[in-house]
């Protein structure tokens, strides 16, 4: 599972599960957080979402190694 929910007394924390990429975030990640956010946006017990990472590291942007690979896919 890339990212970990957790829900409890009006927080949400998201954690990337994607340690061994230093948690940096791919296409399908990027996605699913996307639709976790937009879940928690309209759920009016929700006030506070923290975004973290697991493994010691927080979240570190893009995966540029994910883009390169889904770059030359798409132009292939």
């Amino acid at each position: 599972m890339q990212l970990v929910e957790e829900h409890g007394n009006g927080t949400a924390v998201l954690k990337i599960n994607r340690p061994s990429a230093r948690n940096a975030v791919d296409l399908s990640t990027a996605q699913a957080n996307s639709r976790t956010l937009d879940s928690l946006d309209d759920d009016p017990d929700c006030r506070v979402i923290v975004l973290t990472g697991t493994g010691g590291f927080s979240r570190q942007g893009m995966d540029l190694k994910a883009f390169r690979v889904n770059t030359a896919t798409a132009l292939a």
